[in-house]
């Protein structure tokens, strides 16, 4: 099984069949004349910019070609990806940084007491006097508050 029919299976996509320009069909062409498959396989490990443009079919592409073209494929929609997340990231980064304190804010709450926290999970009430309540805190700078 080729490369081209592997990437087929997996991915649901064809960009053997796209990539074509006449220039570099002449030039892939005049290659194999002039040298053996080896040599040209050899040629496409040491500079795969010349191949990355020259075929038209998978089929006459011989197994570092098309490895090329499926490094470049993946390079591009890893590079899609990091764009498009890298808002995202930096947003997490300056929310941690200004984070003190674990991820996870755990109440232990007497049930005989009567502490309660609210239903929007952002304050606890106290109804008596002198209620324990015990707690990880979880601050971010310059927004603590307490009453």
């Amino acid at each position: 099984m080729s490369i081209a029919n592997l990437f087929i299976r997996i991915f649901g996509k064809t960009f053997f069949e796209k990539v074509s320009t006449e220039e570099g069909i002449s030039k892939r062409k005049t290659k194999q004349d002039t040298g053996s498959k080896e040599d040209v396989e050899i040629e496409t490990a040491k500079n795969p910019a010349t191949f990355q443009k020259s075929a038209t079919r998978s089929e006459e592409m011989c197994l570092p070609e098309q490895m090329v073209l499926v490094k470049s494929w993946l390079q591009a929609k890893l590079d899609v990806i990091e764009i498009n997340c890298r808002d995202e990231v930096s947003n997490q980064q300056i929310k941690m940084r200004s984070r003190l304190g674990p991820e996870l804010v755990i109440f232990d709450i007497d049930f005989s007491s009567t502490v309660r926290i609210t239903n929007d999970r952002l304050s606890v009430r106290s109804q008596g006097s002198f209620n324990t309540i015990k707690a990880n805190v979880c601050i971010f700078g310059g927004k603590w508050m307490y009453e």
